[in-house]
């Protein structure tokens, strides 16, 4: 179990719920849009993403396991009706709840959250009735998948017993057998829902596997292997009626024997309550409801009229000693061997759908607590720093299970009342959200901006049109209303206490429970918010203050966090602002978690605290309006400070004496800015919102309770100067962001929580009681609001000497950087003034001998030369070579030399470029994020098997000419790779040299860069050989020539043996497209296209071995943000992308690239 002391936010830091969870499964790098859906409900995303679509489908299979579940209770349910009555019953009964499902669907569409109809009642029946109406709904949900899995428990023991049995012909079973297989049933499900929570997905795939076997196993044996008689008839199946209950009405019968297919059938939510693991719910969650009830329909009715062609006697059936299916198996396979096979094929699925079971209940259990609506809350509410699941909550379950499988052993009829109670407590769950749904309008007001608490829910992936919505809700509620009646009366006449229907009694208890706790902690009940959709106008949101990260986060770098195109072992850490590895990350992680968890509970106080005081302002004056933390912002503050200061100006202009009052409040305003700033340090002003509420609740009062004492002022006044005395600190965290000063900020941030909250707790209680105390308490009243005012002090101070502290050693490294700047520039002016001068030379070297009328040794004007028509004959004179080339080839580090390539030109680039995030709108981020998450992308990144190239054509507007989104798309990219083993990579931004006067601005310096790149490479350089190198290309390369460097390039690339990916990216090619550099251009274009092609051509040599010689694998990626670059003719068709004019924005401007990694 989990101490609640324990740090239990566990993802506080920018990226918790991120690149943890999204290393997990499936495509496990998450959909940040789809994290925001869920978490708008008011709840940081505690639990990780761990299932796929097909899993979430496995978990409503296996946790519904129809046909498990109809054949476990066969033989209650032959007795309304016989088997045609079974069938009959079945078929009916599901007809209705596809329409419950159809309902339920929709609001998980809506809303998703895993609380399921708790949420969905909580904000369909609106402000005034949605706290209560969720409270009941949330407590009839809970206690009756706690009743499922008891019931799911009793039936596989049963199951067990009766395999047992079956080899023992004198064994008679006693109710205390059944209980021990019942508690190790049990809690071998709850461990494995407990610890193996990252394995959930794949042991629901196979309970998968094992439910659609097991059934397909069974109806094939009942149909082919009959004994004795044979099959049963078919008037037997179909036709012959049998009412065995007592009652006199066959009409009244059938009715109640839908209650054993509602039993089977009747839990469509269960998936709704994983909404918080899975990626896009909105989407999945409807699609997972619906394969599970028509594969379950599909399963069950197959399963049944296979079972009942196999029964020969149904008396023995029904007299059987323990688990009638034994005797119909037995039937139908006539051996033990057989019998027990299929046992086994019902055991194993029945197992299954008891760990689903457990998956729910606990989750139910769970979001109930987190909303402090169930006793012991503070334990409940807790997820497992380590397995990520509602460890505790999971526990509880199976401990109250455990408690009813003991009532079992003491009175079957007091089990069967509790476990009967099933069907009905969940049905009033889907009730009290189906039925407010309609009352309230359903989605017809939802073009406005729907809010907590609110009707207006926004349609999502799955709706239904209003015609069709309205007459399946009607229907659905209709159905719940007259069968929650109907399930309640005795299974059979005449009856006594033993065989007596509970479900009445436990239903009524249970929500007398409810009612009672709501007594005691209704006052302070917040509940379920409702998604934010735009603006809105909400109630007290105070939940945001408790739910959100807490630290900053810059939305575009999740463009490379959430991508899968970063290597293993390679995450991006804020504090360092770097990609780093896994291990360095994690440790910066778990600091951050630490620092911030002890906030969690001091943020529940004041959420209570502000929730109390609004309710007492409420009274006093009922026009006060509503509060919308979630919105909150200082300017919001200060509008109420300004508000009040008029009221107190008109108080004072009337002759009232307000004393020290008026005085305190007006220093309140003196340290507003730089209180502001403070506030906007804390996750991009979501914990600042919050505060501000806090801070806007106390100055509105001041115009309700008209009696504010001065000491309110001053004590509140306290909080914002304190701050002001850390103006260093607060000027360089964005820049320095520490972990101590991450730390002390966390530790400041619960001080300022605790001194609100104690303010607020004074400012609530009455005169009255506040002179009381006085009295009672003498001066030790008031002093724990002082205390947390000292500390706020004391924290303030620590902080701007820590500030000072990180401010010096940012200096030292300001100048250790200046002084390495310094000398760079000092090496590379002398160096760029000797290439001038050699330059020069060489330039002046060529106009002598290239000019008739000059001697090319005197350098003065040959007579001759004056006076003659016809120019002079020169003898051909070989061209003279720079020392140290003539007679030897040149080293690489003399081939650099002579490129004059500057190796930090590179660096450099892809900084300036990735600076290019902060400018990035939202339509950028989507369409870069559509880019990273295409078909083409993912296959030309991917498919290492050969080279490729690929030439994006971004299709924006013109004004990204430069620097466009893409070339931060590049830059990222080439950073990454550059930090894997397996990778290497070379890149030229040609936006960031593209001055017409620089002669290096062109298709020649890119070449230069890219082959200067590549023999400076760490690994690669060591292991060219330069004998390809003739006279004559020696002579081109020296005279820069573009054909020179294009073919050094390829043959170097060539001559690669490691097994190694060579990324090169080229970004904004069209710039170089203009008529003074599109020839140059077009070479190197040529070049480098051929080149992969001519690499994805078989080796003519071959290994000793036979094989191919290994070869390097190249990927060309060349970006153009328009759609015009002129280099289109050197790529196939399949090598260009020409992206989508309009982009659909459903990223919300984040980008994410899911799926994708190596």
């Amino acid at each position: 179990m989990i101490d609640p002391k324990e740090p239990t936010l566990c993802d506080f830091s920018p990226n918790s719920s991120t690149y943890k969870s999204e290393k997990a499964t499936m495509t496990d790098r998450k959909n940040h849009s789809h994290l925001a859906e869920v978490n708008e409900t008011g709840h940081v995303q505690e639990v990780e993403r761990n299932f796929s679509l097909l899993s979430i489908c496995s978990v409503g299979l296996v946790t519904g396991n129809t046909w498990a579940a109809l054949g476990g209770s066969i033989a209650i349910a032959i007795y309304n009706g016989g088997p045609p009555g079974v069938l009959y019953e079945f078929i009916a009964v599901s007809m209705f709840y596809w329409l419950v499902a159809a309902s339920l669907a929709e609001l998980a569409s809506s809303m998703p959250s895993s609380a399921g109809v708790y949420h969905w009642a909580s904000i369909t029946p609106g402000p005034k009735y949605g706290r209560i109406c969720g409270w009941f709904a949330g407590w009839w949900n809970t206690f009756a998948w706690i009743c499922g899995a008891a019931t799911m428990s009793s039936i596989a023991s049963n199951v067990a017993v009766a395999m047992y049995g079956l080899y023992h012909p004198d064994y008679i079973v006693a109710r205390w057998h059944i209980f021990i297989g019942y508690i190790i049933v049990t809690w071998i499900a709850c461990s494995i829902v407990l610890f193996a929570n990252r394995a959930l997905p794949m042991i629901n795939n196979i309970g998968l596997a094992f439910i659609l076997g097991g059934v397909f196993i069974t109806i094939v044996v009942c149909v082919v292997m009959p004994s004795g008689t044979g099959h049963a008839t078919h008037s037997f199946v179909w036709a012959d009626w049998a009412n065995d209950t007592g009652y006199s009405s066959n009409g009244f019968v059938f009715l109640a024997g839908m209650l054993n297919g509602a039993y089977a059938v009747g839990t469509p939510d269960c998936v709704s309550h994983l909404a918080e693991e899975i990626p896009n719910p909105k989407r999945n969650i409807p699609l997972a409801i619906g394969a599970q009830m028509s594969i379950g329909f599909i399963t069950a009715f197959a399963y049944t009229i296979a079972i009942f062609y196999s029964i020969t006697d149904l008396d023995t059936v029904l007299a059987a000693p323990f688990f009638p299916l034994t005797q119909i198996y037995l039937q139908a396979t006539g051996s033990t061997a057989g019998t027990t096979g299929l046992l086994f094929a019902i055991f194993f699925p029945i197992f299954c759908t008891l760990i689903g079971t457990y998956i729910t209940a606990g989750r139910c259990l769970w979001t109930l607590a987190r909303d402090d609506a169930v006793p012991f809350s503070n334990w409940l509410h807790i997820i497992h720093p380590r397995h990520k699941n509602p460890f505790n909550a999971t526990i509880a379950c199976g401990l109250c299970s455990t408690i009813l499988g003991a009532i079992y052993v003491g009175s079957s009829t007091a089990f069967n009342a509790f476990v009967g109670s099933f069907v009905v407590l969940l049905t009033l769950s889907y009730l009290a959200s189906i039925l407010p749904f309609i009352l309230t309008g359903r989605f017809t007001r939802s073009s406005k901006a729907p809010g907590p608490y609110n009707n207006k829910m926004v349609p999502g992936w799955f709706v239904m049109g209003n015609i069709v919505g309205y007459t399946i809700n009607i229907i659905s509620c209709a159905y719940i209303i007259v069968f929650v009646v109907i399930y309640c009366f005795p299974y059979a006449t005449p009856f006594d206490a033993a065989s007596m229907n509970y479900s009445s009694l436990i239903a009524g208890a249970l929500s007398i429970a409810a009612a009672l706790w709501w007594v005691v902690k209704g006052n302070t009940y917040v509940g379920p918010q409702a998604s934010i959709h735009g603006n809105q106008e909400s109630d007290i949101s105070t939940v945001a203050l408790c739910t959100k990260p807490r630290l900053p986060g810059d939305a575009a770098i999740e463009f490379m966090k959430t991508s899968g195109m970063v290597p293993d072992g390679i995450v991006y850490d804020k504090g360092m602002d770097a990609f780093v590895s896994t291990s360095v990350a994690s440790e910066e992680e778990e600091k951050i978690k630490r620092f911030w968890s002890d906030t969690t509970e001091d943020s529940r106080k004041l959420c209570k605290a502000i929730t109390k005081l609004h309710e007492k302002l409420a009274e006093k004056d009922p026009k006060s309006g509503k509060l919308d933390f979630r919105q909150g912002t200082w300017e919001q503050v200060m509008k109420e400070f300004n508000k009040t200061l008029e009221f107190y100006k008109a108080q004072r202009k009337s002759g009232k004496k307000l004393g020290k009052v008026f005085d305190s409040f007006q220093k309140l305003g003196e340290n507003a800015e730089i209180f502001e700033q403070w506030l906007q340090l804390l996750s991009n002003g979501d914990y600042g919102s919050g505060v501000c509420g806090a801070f806007k609740i106390i100055l509105g009062a001041a115009t309700i309770l008209r009696n504010i004492d001065q000491t309110i002022y001053e004590m509140l006044q306290k909080i914002p100067e304190e701050i002001g005395h850390a103006q260093r600190y607060l000027k360089i965290y964005s820049d320095v962001n520490g972990v101590k000063l991450v730390q002390k900020t966390a530790l400041l941030f619960s001080a300022v929580l605790n001194a609100l909250e104690e303010i607020i707790i004074l400012l609530t209680k009455g005169r009255g009681k506040k002179f009381f105390k006085a009295i009672i308490f003498g001066e030790k009243y008031g002093s724990k609001i002082m205390e947390c005012l000292k500390r706020v002090q004391t924290l303030s101070k620590e902080l701007d000497k820590e500030a000072t502290t990180c401010d010096r050693v940012r200096l030292q490294q300001m100048d250790g950087d200046i002084h390495a700047i310094k000398s760079l520039l000092s090496g590379d002016l002398k160096e760029g003034f000797h290439k001038f001068k050699q330059r020069l030379s060489g330039n002046m070297h060529q106009f002598f001998i290239s000019n008739p009328s000059l001697d090319p040794h005197t350098r003065r004007p040959q007579l001759d030369c004056l006076t003659s028509s016809q120019p002079p004959h020169h003898k051909s004179r070989p061209k003279r070579v720079k020392s140290g080339i003539t007679g030897s080839l040149p080293s690489i580090s003399e081939l650099i030399e002579m490129m004059g390539y500057d190796n930090s030109q590179p660096f450099g680039d892809i900084k300036t470029c990735q600076l290019e995030r902060e400018n990035l709108s939202l339509d950028d981020k989507d369409r870069v994020s559509h880019i990273a998450k295409s078909e083409k992308f993912t296959s030309w990144l991917f498919n290492t098997d050969k080279s490729g190239s690929l030439l994006i054509l971004g299709n924006m507007s013109e004004n990204q000419a430069f620097i466009s989104p893409l070339s931060y798309f590049s830059a990222e990219l080439s950073q990454i790779y550059a930090q894997s083993d397996s990778t290497a990579t070379l890149s030229f931004f040609c936006g960031l040299h593209s001055d017409s006067f620089n002669p290096r601005d062109n298709a020649r310096g890119m070449i230069n860069s890219l082959l200067g790149q590549l023999l400076s490479h760490d690994r690669l350089g060591k292991c060219f050989d330069l004998q390809f190198m003739n006279e004559r290309l020696l002579t081109q390369f020296k005279d820069d020539s573009v054909e020179a460097l294009c073919c050094i390039f390829a043959n170097l690339v060539k001559q690669i043996k490691e097994s190694v990916v060579l990324f090169c990216f080229i970004d904004t090619i069209n710039l170089y497209g203009t008529r003074a550099r599109v020839i140059e251009n077009a070479t190197v274009m040529r070049m480098i296209t051929k080149l992969v092609r001519d690499l994805n051509k078989p080796s003519k040599k071959s290994n000793t071995n036979g094989n191919q010689k290994m070869r390097v694998i190249v990927k060309v990626l060349v970006t153009d943000p328009g759609n015009n670059c002129g280099v289109e003719e050197f790529f196939e068709d399949e090598e260009q992308y020409l992206v989508e004019e309009y982009i659909d924005g459903n990223s919300q401007g984040v980008v994410v690239m899911d799926g994708l990694g190596p």
